[in-house]
């Protein structure tokens, strides 16, 4: 939680860091419940996988505290992208290079790549959000497989 500090000051505080680390948690138990298959035991996530789920956690906490689901709102919660205005003019590329890495492990230069620069949760959130507006639920994204996931994002969410 203390590294997520930095998110807090477009999520209403503390109250949205606790609620994008609960997304995680919850997600993570329910794997722990259910044999987990060993491709996504968390050493063999692929970058897909975790774009998955920084942006379901992204996009959990502005459901929760009903404010704005916008590329806007998710770039300002992200200070690692920069400026928001320009990671949006940047958009097309970042979901172009996530979707070219999507299935390769996420080794640490990947992570540096896509997770610190704050991709990964920019491109995921944009993706949990068109989910969103096709009339999904956040909840119901939230304890839906990963495997599922992929299957809706692959199928809905390229632009």
């Amino acid at each position: 939680m203390f590294i997520g500090l930095e998110m807090t000051k477009c999520l209403d505080g503390i109250d949205g860091l606790i609620a994008h680390e609960y997304n995680h948690l919850y997600r993570v138990q329910e794997f722990y419940r259910k044999p987990v298959p060993p491709s996504l035991a968390v050493g063999n996530l692929t970058v897909g996988e975790f774009t998955i789920a920084e942006g379901l956690a992204t996009i959990f906490p502005l459901v929760l505290l009903d404010q704005e689901i916008s590329a806007k709102q998710i770039a300002a919660c992200l200070p690692s992208l920069g400026d928001p205005g320009e990671a949006i003019a940047r958009k097309s590329q970042m979901y172009a290079d996530v979707l070219e890495q999507w299935d390769q492990p996420a080794s640490r230069e990947m992570i540096a790549r896509f997770i610190e620069s704050g991709v990964s949760y920019f491109i995921g959130g944009l993706m949990i959000a068109s989910l969103l507006e096709l009339g999904y639920g956040i909840c119901a994204l939230t304890r839906m497989r990963t495997e599922r996931l992929r299957e809706l994002v692959m199928s809905h969410c390229r632009t």
